[in-house]
């Protein structure tokens, strides 16, 4: 006779966060080393941020976590000029440009969602370790395995253990924090309605600081379609991350920054959202499950605690 049970698929901080609140769930995940693309992807902390609510305050608690609560000033660097307020025309063309690889025009690109640029000129964080996070979220009975096909009719799913042997498990439910054009490349009985669209990114490092950044703990969006960045920002003591939409070489990088330490090009940097819908026994969790960019971690959190009380 099967065993049924109630599985988390990927061990990325949505799905930790989903094991932490629902520990009878068991995480199914690819990856030795938990934390998805949080530790796959070195420069990703550089715009990742836990937010400052009361649900992210109340979980690092409870995780001993020590923090600081800090605010983070948002300016704009406007063809040489920096603005501390943009109007929402200039909104919708730093989206545009976003939206668009960097070296495409995007003149003609209609804008339907907002959620890529923050009405605040600041962001208020928890300043904490994410790595200590992550360990702390990770628990002891991962099962290691990458998911090869998911029946969701007639409830299970296929996946390959580290030996290469192939598993069969029949579930009651399933949350998956599989990114949504992964996930549904498994689903193969199951027609996807979605336009699951991307960008790639590139995240380039460099020890020399931009002349135009006056405050060290600040977020620069740029608007000014003569450079291919869309954001720098620093990171740690002496470096600084830009970020562009699209993938550059090294020369083209040359042009703008001549002396730099490290590239990492993201194939799906940027999702451009779509509203997925929970199927009845598979639930999604996450920003890249759901394909919603809008998904913060105080909404795991609330998710997460709804399942427990259910």
């Amino acid at each position: 006779m099967q065993q049924h049970n109630k599985f988390i698929l990927g061990s990325g901080i949505s799905a930790l966060i989903f094991k932490y609140f629902n520990p009878s769930y068991k995480i199914i995940s690819p990856d030795e080393k938990p934390g998805g693309q949080l530790t796959k992807h070195n420069n990703l902390l550089t715009t990742f941020y836990i937010h400052n609510t009361l649900e992210t305050r109340e979980l690092l608690n409870n995780l001993k976590i020590k923090y600081k609560e800090k605010r983070l000033k948002i300016y704009y660097y406007y063809y040489g000029k920096i603005l501390e307020n943009i109007t929402n025309e200039q909104r919708i063309n730093f989206i545009k440009n976003k939206l668009s690889e960097w070296n495409y025009d995007s003149n003609s690109y209609k804008i339907n969602n907002m959620n890529l640029s923050v009405s605040n000129n600041f962001l208020d964080i928890l300043d904490c370790n994410i790595e200590e996070v992550i360990k702390k979220l990770t628990p002891k009975d991962i099962i290691y395995g990458s998911i090869k096909l998911i029946n969701n009719n007639r409830k299970f799913f296929v996946y390959q253990d580290k030996n290469k042997n192939l598993i069969t498990h029949y579930y009651d439910m399933i949350i998956s924090s599989i990114p949504a054009n992964l996930f549904f490349n498994l689903t193969y009985n199951y027609k996807c309605p979605y336009y699951l669209n991307y960008l790639p990114s590139t995240f380039i490092s460099s020890q020399i600081k931009p002349e135009f950044i006056k405050d060290e703990d600040s977020i620069y969006y740029i608007l000014d379609d003569n450079l291919p960045f869309s954001r720098v920002q620093r990171f740690g003591i002496n470096t600084y991350i830009y970020e562009a939409t699209g993938l550059l070489t090294d020369e083209e990088i040359k042009k703008y920054i001549k002396n730099f330490t490290s590239v990492e090009r993201r194939y799906v940097g940027i999702i451009k959202d779509e509203d997925i819908l929970n199927f009845k026994y598979i639930k999604f969790i996450g920003r890249n499950a759901l394909w919603n960019s809008s998904i913060k971690i105080q909404d795991v959190i609330k998710y997460a605690k709804y399942f427990k009380n259910e």
